[in-house]
């Protein structure tokens, strides 16, 4: 996870990525790569 100077950051946006309840946590490369994915998925779309 984040440190806890990370988390107190009033100018960071936060994201929330739906998952399976059997998975715990995404690393950071696999939520980069779903980010960036629907980031793309968007662009496309417009």
């Amino acid at each position: 996870g984040l440190s806890e100077y990370w988390r107190t950051q009033p100018d960071i946006g936060k994201v929330f990525i739906p998952q399976s309840s059997s998975m715990e946590s995404l690393n950071v490369a696999a939520a980069a790569a779903v980010c960036l994915f629907e980031r793309r998925r968007c662009l496309m779309a417009s």
